[in-house]
């Protein structure tokens, strides 16, 4: 709300004060001010310049406006830079995906994939659900019935190491909000290549129950697979099924 004087580049330094209280008040040099209607109460990250002995506080440089407190979007972004999950594009891995895609589908690393194209097979996700990573199906069998789960099988795209694999890790995991998705791998993986989309042939690790004409499970087993989904219902349509 106040200027505390101005640094050597002239612009007015402001006191920030930490969001979570693990941190005291920051000095920090801005102009956000004269180029928003804003007067205070926004949302910033900082970077710890330093802290003299003649300061009551530490100064820091402004390194990313998040935007004003209470708007959606700038509260949805506070959450994840707190929960250390802001997801940062990456441009150079963007264009290196989009450039490999084509070839990408065509790698099959499993020397024994069973094919189950031609089964009945459903996923169940919310609404507008882009990346499908799981899928059921039955079917009749000899001595009863056969029930599967299919998992998209990631692993055969994303190779431990590499560019992807080390981008995954440092995110950990998708973020789901009721205004926004944040995928912890690269849209053109999980919502294309591995998404157990309808009528797409797909690499997937599938567990295999085979039960008799009662239900009861009689033996299971893993093995590698190709499927091609039937149908992508939502929650609703089920409930209607």
């Amino acid at each position: 709300k106040h200027n505390f004087g101005r640094n050597k580049r002239g612009l007015p330094i402001y006191l920030f004060y930490s969001n979570n209280g693990h941190y005291p008040p920051f000095y920090v040099a801005s102009n956000y001010q004269s180029k928003h209607q804003e007067q205070h109460n926004i949302y910033v990250q900082i970077k710890f310049k330093d802290w003299l002995v003649t300061s009551k506080y530490p100064t820091g440089t402004c390194e990313q406006v998040i935007g004003p407190i209470g708007e959606l979007q700038s509260e949805y972004q506070n959450l994840l830079y707190n929960h250390y999950l802001i997801y940062k594009s990456n441009k150079k891995l963007k264009v290196q995906i989009e450039l490999e895609e084509h070839n990408i589908c065509k790698y099959d690393l499993s020397p024994n994939r069973q094919d189950n194209t031609q089964d009945y097979i459903i996923s169940i996700d919310p609404p507008g659900c882009q990346d499908i990573d799981d899928a059921i199906g039955i079917k009749k069998s000899e001595t009863g019935y056969l029930l599967s789960v299919h998992i998209a099988d990631v692993s055969n795209f994303v190779l431990p190491g590499d560019t992807i694999d080390l981008q995954a890790q440092h995110r950990g995991s998708s973020v789901y909000a009721p205004h926004n998705q944040d995928n912890m791998l690269p849209p053109q993986i999980s919502c294309n290549i591995c998404s157990l989309l309808p009528g797409k042939i797909r690499l997937t690790l599938s567990i295999q129950w085979s039960l008799d004409d009662s239900f009861q499970i009689k033996s299971s087993r893993i093995v590698n697979s190709q499927i091609k989904s039937s149908y992508a219902l939502n929650y609703d349509q089920l409930k209607l099924v």
